[in-house]
């Protein structure tokens, strides 16, 4: 099995979101190797599963990506007793010059060289996978174009800021989407020129307050949530 790895942000040379390298997983028995084999999609829950099983083995594999970490899970539960194995494989070795398809693509980028060349994986393009030294680390990376960049920790700012508050048909409700066990000190903007301010501690809202006072009413707190 194999895991390409890219980073969203993370751009190379010709302005085009590369695969840094792979993971190549490898088990033995091989439980994929002449016998059934699926693999699914649980949108709704997150996570792809793949199943194999012949005559020496069945496993059943589950991955997921972290969404708060650079991290890939893969959860294996087998028939047998397995060895697993992991290994890193970069993909670039060598310089690569464009032609083609992927020459005309690099030329849509304002300033692109007349002869684009793909160089081999460096130090560089290590970097670029790591954690940046801030709040939300893997929002916003060594590797990204500038800071805020609008196509990673914007959108991971506004996944939050959704998860904590939505509005419908002028009703606010807080705490659509929040786990109950994360707590958070919030101050967020509403329609109707609306203010939240609130605290969540171990599922107990101990501060809400809602500008103009007006709009109190309209605020519908999520069930399982409870303010003192």
């Amino acid at each position: 099995m194999l895991l390409y790895l890219s980073r969203s942000g993370a751009f190379e040379e010709q302005g085009v979101f590369p695969k840094f390298g792979r993971v190549r997983i490898r088990l033995n028995p091989n439980p994929f190797k002449n016998g059934e084999f699926k693999q699914e999609l649980q949108l709704d829950k997150g996570y792809v599963t793949i199943e194999g099983k012949n005559k020496a083995a069945a496993c059943k594999l589950k991955i997921w990506v972290d969404v708060f970490n650079p991290v890939v899970h893969i959860e294996a539960a087998s028939s047998s007793k397995m060895n697993a194995e992991a290994f890193y494989e970069n993909w670039r070795f060598q310089d690569h010059a464009w032609k083609g398809v992927e020459y005309r693509s690099s030329r849509a980028y304002e300033r692109a060289p007349d002869k684009p060349i793909i160089r081999a994986d460096s130090k560089l393009e290590t970097k670029k996978m790591k954690d940046a030294n801030r709040r939300f680390p893997t929002f916003w990376g060594p590797g990204h174009d500038w800071v805020p960049d609008h196509n990673w920790g914007g959108t991971g700012m506004i996944g939050l800021q959704e998860m904590l508050l939505q509005e419908s048909d002028g009703k606010i409700y807080l705490f659509p989407a929040w786990p109950k066990q994360w707590d958070v000190d919030f101050k967020l903007h509403a329609p109707q020129n609306t203010l939240i301010e609130g605290i969540l501690k171990n599922g107990v809202v101990t501060k809400l307050q809602v500008s103009p006072g007006s709009r109190q009413n309209d605020v519908i707190i999520s069930s399982g949530f409870v303010l003192k």
